[in-house]
């Protein structure tokens, strides 16, 4: 999935399937896609399994060793879907040579033109895909990708169009970056310790000095709910633009420090 992307390993699957590796200790591959898919209500079906396992691989949950499957995470990291969720987006850079990972770059750095080239299994992001990163995706890898996209928090589907907003993303790294509660960050640090999560969630615009559309919005959404405070302290040299907004209620000023207030999940 990670790797090549593919409809069948949706977030949910994996996640089941890490469980029952998980509750079995040590399980027989053949056991596990038993009981993953029933003969008696998989007749005639096309089988997900096989994908599915080598997502949960990718995300370095289980390993294989002569026909068996076992656990690689301590039961008590992964015991809901939201510590599940928290521990994929703590994998997302160690997956940079696959497609996932160059897919999500992409997209989210086209900004706003994403909501003009349609759904994301349509021509339009495809042709886009096609001239950026120079692969031909097809709509069903494109299909797969929403499901995690959405998953991990870079943004929201409606009607199979991605909403750029990467709120849920950060609000998953936040607790990992060390900070002290209303600890001041100066905004170069920030987006330091936000990059080393997914160096190309923080990409500046290569025409100026502007964060792209989904981490703004995240940025923006933090703010608002209290979980951090965007400063522009007129003393300092370097700072940030968000990515601009006509609603003049959102903040809008270039960001030089980030105080972090408190995160829960």
């Amino acid at each position: 999935m990670f790797n090549k992307m593919a409809t069948e390993p949706i977030p949910a699957r994996v996640f089941a399937l890490y469980k029952l590796v998980q509750d079995k200790g040590s399980i027989r591959r053949q056991d596990l896609k038993d009981l993953m898919e029933p003969t008696e209500l998989n007749q005639g079906k096309t089988s997900y399994f096989n994908s599915v396992v080598i997502a949960a691989q990718e995300l370095g949950l289980i390993k294989e060793s002569d026909g068996f499957l076992s656990s690689l995470i301590d039961k008590k990291e992964i015991k809901t879907i939201a510590d599940f969720r928290y521990y994929v987006i703590g994998k997302m850079e160690q997956l940079s040579d696959g497609d996932f990972y160059k897919v999500t770059g992409t997209i989210l750095n086209c900004n706003e033109k994403i909501l003009q080239l349609g759904k994301v299994s349509d021509t339009g992001v495809r042709s886009m895909l096609q001239s950026r990163i120079g692969t031909n995706f097809s709509a069903p890898e494109l299909r797969g990708w929403r499901f995690w996209a959405q998953f991990m928090g870079f943004g929201y589907m409606q009607d199979i169009k991605f909403l750029p907003n990467a709120y849920v993303f950060v609000k998953n790294i936040l607790p990992r970056c060390g900070w002290e509660k209303n600890e001041s960050i100066p905004i170069g640090e920030f987006l330091d310790q936000i990059g080393s999560f997914y160096k190309e969630l923080v990409k500046i615009s290569p025409s100026g000095n502007c964060l792209n559309m989904s981490f703004s919005s995240a940025l923006r959404e933090l703010h608002d709910f209290g979980e951090i405070e965007l400063q522009n302290n007129k003393d300092r040299q370097e700072s940030r633009i968000l990515y601009p907004l006509k609603d003049s209620s959102f903040f809008n000023a270039p960001v030089t420090d980030v105080i972090y207030r408190e995160v829960k999940l």
